[in-house]
């Protein structure tokens, strides 16, 4: 048991967590089983029933060995919750027989408790179908995000339209699962070593953001490409063929990318904001709004408009005057992302203090589209979007360079 207890003491690191983290997930996430837990062992603790005194002992000596190890993950929790679904069963029993001569108040338990039953499995529907990559939630530990489901996409749409099931796929990135199990019906290889000679016979290639430098060194221009977010601070890079660049972006879903100067389609000012419960901009958006500008500060969670976490996604065009280099500027506290034209420009996901990163794009006149995610999990947040078009200093990129389309506006 001494090696037991010392387990994750010093390797851990995020995996140790203070002694009543158990009870924090419980009352979370399993609230009902806790409370009719807890009622069934103090009814049969002294119970003349041999079973009903060793589940009741079961889950007091579990729960007390699983807080003394420092080692302490959320799955772990089933562990103390079996114990204690019999010790609630124990409890729930009890109380069938003490109401088996009080019809009303067996009729008001059976409706309590069956209305407790719908919120709890309503609990267990959110956390496993709806929000089941929201890191914010206790249970949900480093799960890969749905936009897995997006990349595979892409490179299933793209593989079809080069060799189909031959398409020859290299992932370079060591940081891929559970990619190989979704790409085994390709003909793909797992090299961690770049060379000229894999991106040459690669068709596609699927790679860590510090490798791109060398996917785009090798490959020469062959390539388009699109940053996927896999896990918490974990992102994979995909590259097809150039000729095949729009598989890639929402373009599926929102054909105009470009609009050139005289476009017909009605803009007005401001981009639309839409805002999300959770650092994962998971839908339904929560409040949806026009916004003139990228901007603002908090330095406590008191002064927010929003209550942490939170994330929001800013969605419309940039009107860029004159064809020319333009320069961004993303500026946060947490995570941002820019993407111009459907394509990822600047990744400044994570949690940290205020950050700026910057692109320089060349752009034709006309009205290209611009979005902008960020989240904010707590304390001081900001974000900021300037610009520096030619010529030009850096700026704030103000509400008559950017537009929406007038139909999409919220009701």
């Amino acid at each position: 048991f001494t090696a037991w207890a010392e387990t994750g003491a010093e390797t851990a690191g995020g995996h140790t967590k203070a002694a009543f983290y158990f009870i924090e997930v419980l009352l979370q996430l399993e609230p009902l089983v806790l409370m009719l837990g807890v009622f069934g062992i103090v009814v049969t603790i002294n119970s003349k029933d041999v079973f009903e005194r060793f589940v009741s002992l079961w889950a007091i000596l579990d729960f007390i060995i699983y807080s003394i190890i420092p080692y302490k993950t959320p799955w772990l929790v089933m562990n103390i919750v079996v114990p204690l679904l019999l010790c609630a069963g124990c409890f729930v029993d009890r109380v069938r027989r003490a109401l088996d001569d009080r019809p009303v108040a067996a009729v008001l338990s059976i409706v309590a408790f069956l209305g407790a039953l719908f919120w709890s499995a309503s609990l267990a529907w959110d956390i496993s179908l709806v929000r089941y990559d929201d890191n914010t939630e206790e249970i949900v530990y480093a799960h890969t995000f749905r936009e897995i489901n997006e990349l595979v996409g892409d490179i299933e749409e793209a593989a079809n339209s080069i060799k189909g099931s031959e398409t020859k796929i290299y992932v370079f990135s060591e940081k891929q699962w559970p990619l190989s199990w979704y790409l085994h019906q390709f003909d793909s290889v797992y090299p961690h070593e770049i060379t000229q000679r894999k991106v040459d016979s690669a068709d596609i290639i699927v790679a860590s953001i510090d490798q791109e430098d060398d996917i785009e060194r090798y490959g020469k221009g062959r390539f388009v490409s699109r940053r996927f977010s896999l896990r918490p601070e974990i992102s994979l890079t995909l590259y097809i063929p150039r000729k095949l660049a729009g598989i890639l972006g929402d373009s599926r879903t929102r054909p105009n990318t470009y609009l050139p100067p005289n476009t017909p389609i009605a803009l007005s000012e401001g981009l639309i904001a839409s805002y999300f419960k959770g650092q994962q901009l998971l839908p339904p958006p929560y409040k949806v709004r026009i916004e003139k500008t990228v901007e603002f500060e908090y330095e406590a969670d008191k002064a927010k408009e929003f209550t942490p976490p939170t994330s929001i996604r800013w969605d419309g065009y940039v009107q860029i005057p004159d064809t020319g280099e333009y320069s961004f500027f993303l500026t946060s506290d947490d995570g941002s992302r820019l993407y111009l034209d459907s394509v990822l420009v600047i990744d400044n996901w994570g949690d940290h203090a205020m950050a700026t990163k910057n692109c320089s794009a060349t752009l034709t006149a006309g009205y290209h589209r611009i979005q902008v995610e960020y989240y904010d999990s707590g304390g001081g947040a900001m974000v900021l979007l300037e610009w520096r078009p030619p010529d030009r200093e850096i700026e704030l990129l103000t509400p008559i360079y950017l537009f929406h389309v007038v139909e999409d506006e919220p009701e």
